[in-house]
Formats: C-alpha cells, structure tokens, sequence
C-alpha cells in the first residue's frame, strides 16, 4: 500500500479585501512572497524614515495583491493601509458578512458624537 500526500488539503481558505466596490483575492505567502518580503525587510534600518517605512508596507501589500493598483493603494487612509497590511500578513481575523475586521479605538465613537 502506498502512501500519497494532499498538499491541497493544507491550503487556507482564500481570502479577499473589497474596496470602494471592487473585490481584490489576496494571495497566500508563497516561498516567493517569503523572499521578496525578506529581503525588502533587509533593506529597511530601525531608522528608516516613516515615508520609507510606509512605502515598504504598500510594497508588502502588492506581493499579496498583485491586482491591486497603486493609484489605489494611495488613496486609502492611512488607517485603511494599516489594517489592509494587518489583514494581509494574517494578523487580524476575517470579517463575516461583510462586517469590519477591526473596530474602532476606544473613544473613537465619543469623539464624533
């Protein structure tokens, strides 16, 4: 009796991002990814500006969403690039039913009463 291996059962669910309307499919961190991302990482010093830094997280952010414009990518708030890089790198769960991933900070609501 041989053994057989499904790498497909190993994969994630796919995730997507939807932004004024139009759905974006987030890739999977491939080796590629991985590698790219290592590097830009090296590439970026603890003193690096908050621009350099900034722009190194779009960069992120296109290796997972090829399909995504840059002319998007810089017109979404600083907050919305913030967790769009959360949600990408896996670290804010999914939203279901179309509800925000990500609540807003306390007192936000105080201040816009």
């Amino acid at each position: 009796m041989s053994k057989m291996l499904n790498l497909d059962e190993f994969a994630k669910p796919k995730k997507s991002v939807t932004f004024r309307g139009k759905t974006y499919e987030v890739n999977d961190m491939t080796v590629e990814v991985f590698v790219q991302l290592t590097a830009a990482s090296a590439k970026i010093s603890d003193d690096a500006s908050f621009a350099d830094q900034l722009k190194a997280t779009l960069e992120m952010i296109k290796l997972y969403i090829p399909t995504m414009e840059q002319e998007t990518l810089d017109s979404m708030s600083f907050d919305q690039v913030t967790v769009l890089a959360q949600f990408v790198r896996g670290e804010v769960a999914a939203a279901e039913e179309g509800a925000p991933v990500a609540e807003a900070p306390e007192g936000a609501e105080a201040k816009k009463a």
